[in-house]
């Protein structure tokens, strides 16, 4: 059951810009949604951290 969530998870990551993300969600199965978004929450938090980094912001680590 979770690898197909986060199959579900995968694609989005994939196919939708981070900001479309929570409309996507509403697309998967009622039973998937939870482990989806935690999925795709620790993938924002890791994309924070890069652009953090990109733009000499050290100090994107200390957010959580």
């Amino acid at each position: 059951m979770i690898s197909m969530c986060l199959r579900h998870a995968v694609e989005i990551e994939r196919r939708r810009a981070p900001k479309d993300w929570t409309e996507a969600l509403k697309g998967v199965p009622e039973e998937c949604r939870d482990e989806c978004r935690n999925y795709l929450r620790g993938i924002a938090a890791r994309i924070l951290v890069v652009r953090g980094f990109r733009n000499g912001n050290s100090s994107s680590l200390d957010r959580r």
